[in-house]
């Protein structure tokens, strides 16, 4: 009658050994390889230089039904609207440091330059 081997004595063998060192060579070679990753995509991240602070109009930088650019995106634009008092939506338990309160949102239309008449949200 043969038994079978337990955990230690299947460990212990030779082949076993050299599988556990092999997987721990590939897990160091992954571990190196994910640093060196990282430090390049640190060391090449490019700074946003652009001027993003300073209000410009909706029409120099977006147009309806048209993509928005990179150049577009983060922008402080100005915009002359009429608000749409029957599109009014109050949401309802909303908090912001610390206060509870209600937010307000509705719809306003573009009333003036090329964007006229585009519905803003």
């Amino acid at each position: 009658m043969s038994s079978q081997p337990g955990f230690w004595e299947v460990a212990r063998r030779p082949q076993w050994i050299w599988t556990l060192v092999a997987c721990l060579v590939v897990a160091v070679i992954f571990g190196i390889l994910a640093n060196w990753q990282t430090a390049r995509a640190i060391e090449q991240g490019q700074g946003d230089d652009r001027d993003t602070e300073t209000p410009v109009t909706l029409e120099s930088v977006a147009a309806p039904a048209e993509v928005l650019t990179t150049e577009a995106g983060g922008r402080i634009v100005t915009v002359t609207a009429s608000l749409q008092p029957d599109d009014f939506i109050v949401l309802e338990g909303r908090h912001q440091e610390g206060d509870s309160g209600c937010w307000i949102t509705g719809r306003a239309v573009v009333s003036e330059g090329r964007n006229e008449g585009a519905n803003l949200a």
